[in-house]
């Protein structure tokens, strides 16, 4: 359906506090396909179900603006992450991740010069 679509932004926001559906698990990868026109990504869901869509970041976002990683943590006691090797947003503006890691001089965060919010970091 997005292939047939006009060219416009894309955006996903998507909160759960619960297990996510087999059927928005395949909804929000298929967004994230579109790299070129992805605009704007809020995932609010239980990490384990985040790490397949924070794989799916590995890649160049062109109009990506806008990026929240929130993994709820019920029952997990491990829930750090870190952004895919090849992860670009040359126009990102406003990043949110909770519990992240950062190997030394992440690339795709070198040129980063806006809003950066890291709630609960160690």
């Amino acid at each position: 359906m997005l292939a047939h679509e006009p060219r416009l932004p894309l955006g996903v926001n998507y909160s759960c506090s619960g297990r996510i559906s087999a059927k928005e698990k395949r909804d929000i990868q298929l967004a994230l396909q579109h790299r070129d026109r992805m605009h704007s990504i809020w995932l609010e869901t239980l990490f384990q179900d985040m790490v397949s869509f924070i794989t799916g970041l590995d890649g160049e976002f062109p109009m990506l603006e806008h990026l929240c990683i929130l993994p709820s943590m019920t029952g997990q006691t491990d829930t750090s992450f870190t952004l895919p090797p090849k992860f670009q947003a040359p126009r990102l503006r406003r990043l949110v991740l909770y519990n992240p890691t950062f190997p030394i001089g992440p690339p795709s965060l070198t040129r980063l010069r806006p809003t950066l919010v890291l709630p609960n970091s160690h």
